[in-house]
């Protein structure tokens, strides 16, 4: 682990060509002030996302992981937390949905305030959502929520923007179920009582080019995780 670099940040990649030129230079502007790597981990984009990340690394601090195949997002942010050189790692969405202005901030809570894991949160003071994100969304998100809302206190426990402790996620149960893309519930359901938790607003915006990854498949798995991570707390 380098002790020259700040903070890691993984994007999780799946048909971001068009996007990841753009985030990538948001994240720059934004950590202008810090020794930072950007990680991507790919899963074999149709659309060559990864040999864009490659060709980025010539502007930009970028380390590219390719998968050769679909292996699922949670997975990916583990392995880009895994890989990271840095001892704070920050995952965000490589759609521009996560503003890169919200970094200094996270950074800020886990290396000053010393938070073990800290959360971009849309649901609390002065946490906004695009106006334009479509309202089934909204009440897609809402409801999981709801649902999830006994197994944790956190706002935004669906959130896809959190950083979190290197060496805090080494030492935490290895047996993940890696069950859809919600890996932030199952670190929160693992850690129950353990860390110390900071949530920073966040303005959630629209995707810019290409769809969203949410569809039937993906909410039956977040149903399964939920159902796992809560016989998991009871028993």
């Amino acid at each position: 682990m380098s002790n020259s670099i700040d903070v890691t940040i993984v994007l999780p990649t799946y048909n971001e060509a068009k996007n990841l030129p753009l985030v990538c230079k948001e994240i720059h502007e934004s950590l202008n002030r810090y020794q930072y790597e950007i990680l991507v981990i790919d899963d074999n984009s149709p659309d060559g996302t990864w040999k864009v990340a490659e060709g980025l690394s010539n502007s930009y601090p970028i380390r590219v992981i390719r998968r050769y195949g679909k292996l699922g997002l949670s997975s990916a942010i583990l392995t880009g937390f895994y890989n990271a050189k840095a001892e704070y790692v920050i995952v965000m969405d490589a759609d521009l949905q996560h503003e890169a202005e919200a970094l200094p901030r996270m950074i800020k809570a886990l290396k000053e305030e010393h938070c073990d894991l800290v959360i971009g949160s849309r649901y609390i003071a002065n946490g906004t959502i695009d106006k334009k994100w479509p309202l089934k969304r909204r009440m897609d998100s809402k409801l999981a929520t709801l649902v999830a809302r006994p197994l944790t206190s956190i706002n935004d426990p669906m959130s896809g923007f959190f950083g979190i402790r290197k060496s805090l996620l080494e030492k935490v149960d290895q047996k993940w179920l890696l069950i859809g893309y919600k890996l932030l519930l199952e670190i929160l359901v693992k850690c129950d009582g353990q860390i110390k938790i900071c949530e920073v607003p966040i303005r959630f915006r629209r995707r810019l080019y290409g769809e969203t990854k949410l569809n039937k498949k993906e909410i039956f798995n977040y149903l399964k995780l939920i159902c796992k991570l809560y016989w998991q707390k009871v028993w």
